[in-house]
């Protein structure tokens, strides 16, 4: 199996042998639970990891926070800080986002309930946020409170955005910035200090498949939120048992993060030249046979890893899912949160493309430890399958 779909959810790699060997142990010997006042130890241990988290982002132990993972972060950053704001009783309430954000940022600030006027910040056809625009929304409310919130690497496009120019110009108009940091965390360095972010979500399961359920939302010291969840862990911020397990295999999991500029440098590499293969430049190896398509999001800032290509020949990326399923090739035609929609991405549409080109879109998201063998197997399985459904 080759394995293209690591955007959803990072391949089992032989690393993960330790982490779950990790949590294995873990289970033996913390299994008591955490709150217990005989459960010092645990306590401890929890804290040691929260230490280490901390550190790889440029953090503060005590701003770390244990969720689920970053679509509850993402609704806790959102929900909490309009619950606080609502709670001073001051008025309008804003929260601007843009239309290409992971469905648990844009579910929840659609949400009726809510209490906070949105407003959406246009991005280009690569998927950047739009400066002037985002600064006349920020002008326009710049008395009141609100919060921007920006996903940090597109989950479709893999475009990168420039969140140190974002967090500089919401500060200047007195907002705060919740970062969703999904797909970029332990794939490309971050340093929330260094890049003036208030708030930022992140899952353990795209550094390691064994890590569903556990997250973290970091909040800035001098935010503040009210709970999502309320009971008495996490200092009052998120009630319910701590994940002991998942928390410490996360905090072994970052222990082999490498986001290196060698690293990142080696993973583009591969990236560019799967990109190359595709792009009408495949040489003797695939007999001229031309695929006809063309990259969607930034050719340069984007993420080491995601390929987003749209195909012209008469395919649909579900064709082409299918086909290349019975290879073993696994691939996705967008975010693995709308895998079951048949409604072309909204991702996709918000940079341009038409219902029609998003159909034909698939993305390709690589592992670390793919080879140039198993690209140039992929590539001529692709070329394989386009031939099969136009036949």
């Amino acid at each position: 199996m080759i394995y293209l779909d690591a955007a959803a959810t990072a391949e089992y790699k032989k690393i993960d042998d330790i982490i779950v060997d990790t949590i294995t142990e873990s289970m033996k010997k913390y299994w008591r639970n955490p709150s217990s006042l005989y459960s010092s130890d645990i306590k401890e241990e929890i804290d040691r990891c929260r230490k280490n988290i901390a550190a790889f982002i440029g953090a503060n132990p005590e701003e770390i926070i244990f969720t689920s993972g970053a679509s509850e972060s993402n609704n806790f950053a959102i929900r909490g800080w309009v619950d606080q704001q609502l709670m001073k009783d001051i008025g309008m309430i804003n929260i601007i986002t843009t239309p290409i954000e992971h469905k648990s940022i844009l579910e929840s600030v659609n949400n009726p309930s809510l209490g906070a006027c949105v407003r959406y910040c246009d991005v280009d056809r690569f998927g950047f946020v739009d400066y002037n625009h985002l600064e006349k929304l920020l002008w326009f409310r710049e008395k009141e409170p609100t919060l921007v919130s920006i996903g940090m690497a597109n989950n479709e496009i893999g475009t990168i955005q420039d969140i140190k120019i974002i967090s500089k110009l919401v500060h200047e108009y007195g907002g705060i910035i919740h970062v969703d940091a999904t797909q970029a965390f332990g794939h490309i360095p971050i340093n929330v200090e260094e890049l003036g972010i208030d708030m930022m979500s992140a899952s353990g399961h795209k550094i390691s498949p064994v890590l569903k359920g556990i997250g973290f939302l970091y909040k800035k010291n001098g935010i503040n939120i009210q709970p999502l969840i309320r009971g008495s862990q996490e200092n009052g911020f998120r009630g319910g048992t701590e994940n002991t397990f998942g928390i410490i295999g996360l905090s072994k999991a970052i222990e082999y993060c490498d986001v290196s500029s060698d690293k990142i440098e080696q993973m583009c590499k591969k990236r560019d030249y799967f990109i190359s293969l595709l792009q009408d430049k495949p040489g003797r190896l695939f007999n001229r046979f031309k695929f006809n398509c063309r990259l969607n999001g930034s050719q340069e800032h984007r993420l080491p890893n995601n390929i987003n290509i749209t195909f012209n020949q008469n395919i649909t990326g579900e064709s082409l899912l299918y086909t290349l399923d019975m290879s073993g090739i696994k691939i996705s035609t967008g975010s693995a949160c709308n895998s079951h929609s048949i409604v072309p991405s909204y991702v996709l549409k918000a940079i341009g493309l038409t219902d029609e080109e998003s159909m034909r879109t698939v993305r390709f998201s690589l592992s670390n430890d793919i080879t140039y063998d198993d690209i140039n197997f992929a590539v001529n399985e692709i070329k394989k399958a386009i031939k099969i459904i136009e036949t």
